[in-house]
């Protein structure tokens, strides 16, 4: 049952769409509303950043960046190598892209420790790199077990990606991958913890395919 209290029917907003106000409103100088948003941008910087065409270079160096933790690292050798070859995996496929010379994971060293836009391009600029593609995945692993069979782990992992421009500071491209993936726990397992660490690297590995695929897709757009 629903209940409502001094409830009232609202009248929709109107909005004018006049000829005469539309004409009115393209002669202003671009302004913000919002007195706040000046202390950032300017208006005047913001107009010309959303007037900018962009287009892709013609020849990239490109640094890619894989923000948060990546536990599988720490956890054992063979998670260790496997994590190594998802990363070469996806630099590999971002260089099949014909405007690429070169792809390379940014040193640890550059990476700074706080995250910002700004922090990142300086680092990339300092790495000579064209372009620097950021990543960050997310996963929910979840554990099923079984009596008479081998426990599995599923797990649904979200990576999103971004192109950002180097000179520009420009964001032109991102993208978003989901992909899930259930494993079974093998008896060389150590627990069903290493179990569901294959799951998210399996299922990150599908993601990373999907992005890296529309990325070279762009990058060779014209």
């Amino acid at each position: 049952m629903l209940l409502c209290a001094a409830c009232e029917t609202a009248a929709p907003v109107q909005r004018s769409s006049s000829p005469a106000t539309q004409v009115e409103y393209d002669r202003q100088a671009p302004i913000s509303l919002f007195a706040d948003d000046a202390t950032v941008l300017s208006d005047a910087d913001i107009d010309r950043i959303l007037r900018f065409h962009y287009v892709p270079p013609a020849q990239a160096r490109i640094a890619v960046l894989a923000l948060g933790q990546e536990v599988w690292f720490g956890y054992s050798d063979e998670l260790a190598r496997t994590g190594a070859d998802v990363r070469s995996e996806f630099a590999h496929q971002l260089k099949t892209a014909a405007t690429v010379t070169e792809v390379s994971f940014l040193p640890t060293l550059l990476v700074p420790t706080k995250r910002s836009v700004g922090l990142f391009r300086e680092a990339a600029a300092r790495y000579q790199a064209d372009l620097l593609i950021v990543y960050q995945s997310s996963c929910r692993t979840y554990e099923k077990s079984r009596l008479f069979a081998a426990s599995t782990s599923k797990s649904f992992c979200n990576v999103e990606a971004a192109i950002l421009d180097v000179r520009t500071g420009l964001v032109p491209f991102a993208t978003a991958a989901t992909k899930d993936l259930t494993v079974s726990k093998n008896p060389e397992d150590l627990n069903i913890y290493e179990t569901m660490r294959k799951a998210e690297l399996g299922a990150i590995r599908e993601a990373l395919v999907k992005i890296g695929t529309e990325i070279s897709a762009y990058l060779t757009r014209r």
